[in-house]
């Protein structure tokens, strides 16, 4: 990457290495066609200038647009260069685009500006009318969206939640976990780790203010170490071992089959949940209400939750408070890890709301553009 991000900096552009005018991505019939790409590219570059390169600094790649450009090359990454370009040119035809365009070159906004983005494209193509909302000074946060259906308004507010911190440092943790086992299984054996939970929840490990994640995952995967430093030549081929609240090992030869390997832990869904509620819902169904317009929250997050957990989890939300969730008539997540590819969302309605989503014909629009999970 330090390389790709001094090749940037050097042309002082993004366009540099212009990989997609070569024929062999194009073929007769396709989708997308060579001219399309090639307009779409111009259009980008008349909102993604030099001066917006040179503003990132000696890193352009943190952003996501220039990781689009540039991590590899194919026609997953052509077509959805060319999706970002028709969300923009609709986005540029928009009232109140201005603050919206500025958050998507911001590295450490561009994640809620995509969402944005997607969500006045899908509105705008269903025949809905679309604005962005413009801040207004001393008001506080208002929503993003702006949507009318022949008079009938109500607001879209988006939330993007991805807590870096928590996910990098857990990615870690499983490298270095994984790592200091692997490294010591013997030639001609394999292993299998069932851990008794394989959720981990991050306030046991200091969240937010996280220690040592080398450390964390020496001690977790310190029964596994110690075990497999006793296998030697007088010691028996086949091995179970009860590690306790860590779990289960199972030693065996090459070639046995071990069915399970190495579990790999994940986030627990408890935790995606509360960030989902605390940091999603809760915090845009008062923006909604201050506001005074019904409106749906749209949240996406890199960590995928547990659909009926959510679900569950929601309602009660809903049940809790019905005054403070009134405006809302529902929630869509997007447990996506990229939003400019298309992962099935997940739609949950508000039973409590005092309007139904059917008042603003979302049901139809969410089948006919979405097709969630409902």
């Amino acid at each position: 990457m330090d390389d790709l991000n001094q090749q940037i900096v050097d042309a002082g552009n993004w366009w540099f290495n212009p990989w997609w005018l070569e024929d062999r991505w194009y073929s007769p019939g396709a989708t997308v066609q060579k001219v399309d790409i090639v307009e779409a590219i111009e259009l980008l570059k008349t909102v993604l200038t030099k001066e917006w390169v040179m503003s990132l600094g000696d890193d352009p790649f943190r952003h996501c647009f220039i990781q689009l450009i540039h991590f590899g090359k194919g026609l997953s990454q052509l077509s959805n260069i060319y999706q970002q370009a028709k969300k923009l040119r609709l986005a540029l035809e928009l009232d109140g685009h201005e603050s919206i365009i500025d958050s998507y070159k911001r590295v450490e906004q561009a994640g809620s500006a995509k969402l944005e983005l997607f969500m006045a494209y899908v509105m705008s193509e269903t025949g809905y009318d679309v604005s962005f909302i413009k801040a207004k000074p001393k008001k506080g946060r208002t929503p993003d969206i702006l949507v009318d259906l022949q008079g009938n308004r109500f607001v879209v507010e988006c939330k993007s939640l991805q807590d870096s911190v928590t996910e990098q440092w857990f990615d870690d943790y499983v490298s270095e976990f994984g790592r200091l086992v692997m490294f010591l299984i013997p030639t001609g054996y394999e292993v299998a780790y069932r851990p008794i939970d394989i959720e981990l929840d991050p306030s046991d490990y200091g969240y937010p203010n996280y220690g040592s994640y080398k450390l964390a995952a020496t001690v977790d995967a310190l029964p596994i170490i110690q075990k497999l430093k006793q296998i030697g030549p007088f010691t028996p081929k086949y091995q179970y071992h009860d590690l306790g609240s860590k779990g289960e090992l199972y030693i065996a030869p090459s070639g046995v089959g071990l069915t399970g390997r190495m579990a790999i832990p994940e986030i627990t869904q408890a935790f995606v949940s509360r960030r989902l509620l605390s940091n999603g819902v809760k915090k845009a169904a008062a923006q909604i209400l201050e506001y005074g317009l019904p409106g749906m929250v749209s949240v996406f997050y890199t960590s995928p939750p547990d659909i009926g957990v959510l679900k569950c989890d929601l309602l009660k939300l809903f049940a809790a408070d019905i005054d403070a969730y009134k405006l809302v008539i529902g929630v869509l997540i997007f447990p996506a890890q990229n939003i400019l590819r298309y992962i099935q969302p997940i739609w949950v309605s508000n039973p409590y709301a005092d309007n139904k989503a059917e008042d603003f014909g979302l049901p139809s629009l969410l089948s006919k553009e979405l097709d969630p999970l409902v």
